[in-house]
């Protein structure tokens, strides 16, 4: 069965939280710190199945044209030498908060150091994203990373969010494509899993790309990003 993913983030590419559930793996719906000022209500563009590009459902132009600016900076991130050097500098780690956390991973990938994890989650972008926006109101979660390349869009939670967001949450959710995975619903005890340090890691390189200063750091950044960050120029 394919993971599904819960994915709840805040503006300015601060932070993105998740939880998974699969037969494999139980979770929970993950907590998001504040709640989108209104309801937008999608509209219908049925997904183009033969569109190379990503492709949107149920997304008004504004929301698929802000995931469309996420997923394309997302995507050249695997060809920045910022982000690869920043996340190649974090060793794997047993010890909490040193280095990437694996004890939500599958046992293969409990030695995975920065560089495998580059490869890794790298390999497994899919050729484009498909996004579905859904409504729901109650939900504190932004997007759901359902089946193949199809990640759902709560539209409730899109204001106020920018393209700095999404390529925290873009790399987020295909770190749990890779098989990289975090415990429970909060992001709190699980900032330095591979999808939460990942996330953090593209969205301040995403944001150097476009200005040429990093973007900051989450107040709750695991420390080994925040040791990896201050060694890069």
């Amino acid at each position: 069965m394919r993971i599904l993913c819960v994915v709840g983030l805040v503006s300015a590419g601060a932070l993105v939280l998740a939880a998974c559930a699969s037969a494999r793996r139980p979770g929970a719906e993950t907590i998001a710190p504040s709640e989108a000022a209104a309801d937008r209500g999608g509209t219908s563009n049925p997904v183009d199945e033969d569109d190379e590009g990503p492709a949107f459902e149920n997304l008004t132009p504004e929301q698929a044209a802000t995931l469309s600016s996420a997923e394309t900076a997302a995507r050249q991130l695997l060809q920045s030498p910022d982000f690869k050097a920043l996340v190649t500098s974090i060793p794997a780690s047993h010890e909490r908060g040193t280095g990437w956390d694996h004890r939500s991973d599958p046992s293969g990938h409990a030695d995975d150091d920065g560089a495998t994890i580059f490869v890794q989650v790298g390999a497994a972008f899919p050729p484009a994203i498909r996004y579905q926006g859904y409504v729901a109101k109650r939900s504190r979660a932004i997007a759901v990373d359902g089946f193949a390349d199809v990640v759902r869009i709560n539209t409730v939670k899109m204001a106020g969010a920018g393209a700095f967001d999404y390529v925290n949450t873009i790399w987020h959710e295909v770190a749990h494509k890779a098989d990289y995975f975090h415990h429970g619903n909060r992001r709190r005890g699980n900032e330095c899993t591979v999808p939460h340090m990942l996330g953090d890691a593209a969205a301040m390189a995403a944001e150097k790309a476009r200005t040429g200063r990093w973007g900051q750091l989450p107040a709750d950044a695991c420390e080994a990003l925040r040791v990896a960050r201050a060694q890069q120029p």
